[in-house]
């Protein structure tokens, strides 16, 4: 269940970074720039910078990518489209439909994907305990630095100053033992979607428990079994939210 999901890494993060120093990442994206059979759905203006546009696309993807439980055939597959071939309207137009939601994966190949066709060189970080405990974010390369970006949860890594970090300069923090994180954060809102019909048994008994009664307020039918929500996204909302 996503609110589960969300709450485990928002408080595991820093030891998720630490241990995928040890074990890696897992099948990262080969870079490859491509504009495929469209252009971007959104572009990069002229002059601006490629971190303040790598910004904007976070919040973009963070916006329009509904978040929840609703089985899609394309959303569920993504992975076996290869990035050429990977279309983000596509998507997007599933998720305003609310047709399909999004996953850690998802968000971070559309991300990728809108930076490609950007002229941008970023990749997906995959990394963690494979069949328990994964989580995917984003790679922007930037005057040589590879900054991190997280379109799901909505955050960006900064360091002690306030300023976005590369992955290499978080290592060398970490061997030095003076990890000093924050988390940029912005809120921001999408919408949380969930077939109940298909939803297993253990989360619909998180859903009915007493942490979760403000959460199972404000639903908007869509059809049949499946209500949306607004849905707030930020770390400290990850970190903070009771209903998990």
């Amino acid at each position: 269940m996503p609110t589960n999901y969300y709450n485990f890494f928002s408080k595991s993060i820093i030891l998720i970074c630490l241990t995928a120093l040890v074990f890696g990442c897992e099948q990262p994206n080969k870079l490859t720039h491509t504009n495929g059979n469209k252009g971007p759905v959104i572009r990069i203006e002229q002059n601006e910078d490629t971190v303040a546009f790598a910004e904007r696309v976070l919040k973009y993807v963070v916006q329009n990518t509904d978040v929840g439980f609703m089985a899609n055939s394309y959303c569920d597959t993504f992975y076996k489209v290869p990035i050429e071939e990977f279309k983000p309207e596509r998507y997007f137009t599933i998720f305003e439909k609310d047709s399909g939601t999004a996953t850690c994966g998802l968000a971070g190949q559309l991300m990728v994907k809108i930076l490609l066709q950007n002229g941008i060189d970023a990749y997906t970080y995959n990394f963690g305990f494979k069949g328990v405990l994964t989580h995917v974010v984003v790679l922007v390369k930037h005057k040589g630095q590879l900054l991190i970006f997280d379109p799901f949860m909505n955050y960006a890594l900064l360091n002690r100053f306030g300023n976005h970090i590369g992955l290499v300069a978080l290592l060398d923090d970490i061997s030095k033992d003076s990890l000093l994180l924050s988390f940029s954060d912005d809120t921001l809102i999408s919408e949380f979607v969930v077939n109940f019909q298909q939803l297993p048994e253990k989360y619909k008994k998180t859903l009915t428990s007493e942490a979760c009664n403000e959460f199972r307020t404000n639903w908007t039918t869509v059809r049949d079994s499946t209500l949306k929500k607004p849905f707030y996204r930020c770390y400290s909302c990850e970190r903070d939210r009771a209903c998990a």
